[in-house]
């Protein structure tokens, strides 16, 4: 079935069996893009990420799941023993992107040559094919369609970064909460949306990140049956600061709207990841729409 995002047309894709991904954007605790966050010398900050993702890969682990994890290229390049260590627990390795910067802060130059050279850099450190992209919160909008394309012409299969709802900061109200297909200038993509539960007209995030937080666990049990039943992929997704109680009292200046957004309820993380996980199966993205026969 045929249909628009903005001024692109996509291909729905047909619903498959009950799937679950679990996902994780690889980035330290000050990698944000709030309105009113400041400019911040990243190298007097303190660095968490290999630590807060030891907390990330035992929950993993005890649950016996395998997931996606987009790291960004600057993370990866300064600590690069972080990617083979992941790899090597049966993950799969996709892209976050160079840096975390809103692609619609981007001239498509730039946002090219940085996904193209983070791309490389991952799999030089997997040793193994990079197909997915996941954009800076959310950041993939109707300003930067011109993304997809991008994204294509470097060798990416796959994106989740396209919000199935709209706010202030990312999202496209109305886009699709199912998997569907991106035509390109290199190729089709496939876009597999982050979860959104629909309330009537409206739609809320579930599955992750405020939403996780700020939502009743049945909620995202809910969600997650109403994806099993309409035969769509559920993607799970967390941050390595969230599953790290160390770096909860590193803040950043931000306004109080933003600090709660950022903050609020951080110490449920854990444990609401680990019941989440221990609850189905749960396996990369990749291998989902793989099977699906969606990816080489």
């Amino acid at each position: 079935m045929i249909e628009r995002l903005g001024d692109r047309e996509i291909q729905t894709l047909p619903p498959g069996e009950a799937a679950f991904a679990a996902t994780v954007d690889v980035e330290d605790w000050f990698h944000t893009n709030y309105r009113s966050a400041p400019a911040l010398d990243q190298g007097r900050l303190p660095r968490r990420v290999e630590a807060s993702m030891d907390r990330v890969l035992e929950a993993f682990a005890a649950a016996g799941a395998r997931g996606t994890f987009f790291v960004l290229g600057c993370v990866a390049r300064d600590h690069p023993r972080l990617v083979p260590r992941i790899a090597s627990a049966g993950h799969e390795i996709a892209c976050h992107g160079m840096t975390h910067t809103l692609i619609y802060e981007q001239e498509p130059k730039a946002f090219a040559d940085g996904v193209s050279g983070a791309r490389r850099l991952l799999e030089d450190q997997s040793g193994k094919a990079v197909l997915g992209f996941r954009a800076p919160s959310w950041s993939l909008t109707l300003r930067s369609l011109w993304a997809f394309d991008a994204l294509a012409e470097a060798g990416f299969r796959y994106d989740s970064s396209v919000f199935p709802a709209g706010n202030y900061l990312y999202g496209i109200t109305g886009a699709p909460r199912a998997p569907y297909r991106v035509p390109t200038t290199a190729g089709p993509l496939v876009e597999a949306p982050p979860p959104a539960l629909a309330l009537g007209p409206w739609r809320i995030g579930v599955g992750g990140g405020f939403y996780l937080r700020a939502l009743p666990l049945w909620v995202h049990r809910r969600a997650m049956r109403n994806y099993a039943r309409a035969g769509s992929v559920f993607p799970l997704y967390v941050h390595p600061r969230e599953m790290d109680p160390e770096a909860w009292p590193l803040r950043l200046p931000l306004s109080f709207g933003e600090r709660m957004i950022h903050d609020w309820a951080i110490a449920a993380v854990p444990g609401r990841i680990r019941r989440l996980l221990s609850s189905r199966r749960w396996e990369p993205l990749g291998d989902i729409l793989r099977r699906r026969g969606l990816l080489p």
